[in-house]
This record gives C-alpha cells, structure tokens and sequence, in this order.
C-alpha cells in the first residue's frame, strides 16, 4: 500500500496496537514476510527520539529496527500532518497476553489462574533482565 524507502513496499496492512503516541500495524510485505509498522505523527513542538534510539538497539532480546520511512496524510496538507514509520520485526505475541492466556475457564464456568511455569517465568525474567541490562 505505501512506497518507503529503497524500494520498501507494503501490500497489506492491519491494526495490532495503538496508544498515547501512535498506531501499531501488521504489515505484510511483497515477498510474504510480516513486520510491525508503529505509525507516530512528528510533532514540531516535541523532539521524538524514538528513531534515534532504535537504530542504535542490536540486541536479541529487543526489537529489531529494520526500516523506516515518513508519510503525510493525504487530506491534510498542513506542514503538521507527518508522520514517521517504524518498520520492525513482528512479533506475533507479547508477555501480557502469555500471561492473560493463563487464565482459563474452569469447570465450573469461572475463570481459575494457572500461574505462569516456573520454567516459563525463569525465562522470561532472563530474556528481560538481558534487555534491560544492555539499555543500561
């Protein structure tokens, strides 16, 4: 759907996230590969370093920049409407739905918690701890 940089072309596009500062899609490139797009609109009054500081992240424990690219909407031309595209790598979950996906319906129709295995935890705890380990 959108032309990016180098020959970068997405052909299909769905809605995954949105918060405070963008939108997050599913993005679906030419050759079948999926990515995440976070669409966030450049502000002038505000500096984004988000850019800046993902094309520095080369850990496998954080996400993976792989392009981006800038567009502007199409029914407003005021020098305002830019946006900055973060083309990342997918990840087709995340620990808050792991984490959700625990609590299961019981025989009774109430939803019971099963925790999270230990081996699952453990895990998950070193993944994040290496992360933030190499952030700091």
């Amino acid at each position: 759907r959108k032309d990016g940089s180098e020959g970068f072309k997405i052909v299909g596009e769905k809605i995954i996230g949105n918060g405070t500062f963008g939108v997050v899609f599913e993005a679906t490139l030419a050759d079948g590969k999926k990515l995440a797009v976070k669409r966030v609109l450049q502000d002038a009054r505000f500096r984004n370093r988000e850019l800046s500081v993902m094309r520095q992240l080369h850990h496998p424990n954080t996400v993976r920049l792989h392009n981006y690219f800038y567009t502007s909407r199409r029914d407003d031309p005021s020098p305002g409407g830019v946006y900055l595209n973060l083309v990342m790598e997918f990840l087709p979950s995340n620990l808050n739905s792991i984490i959700k996906s625990h609590a299961t319906a019981g025989s009774d129709g109430k939803k019971t918690r099963q925790p999270l295995p230990l081996n699952l935890t453990k895990l998950y705890a070193w993944q994040l701890l290496r992360a933030l380990a190499y952030l700091h």
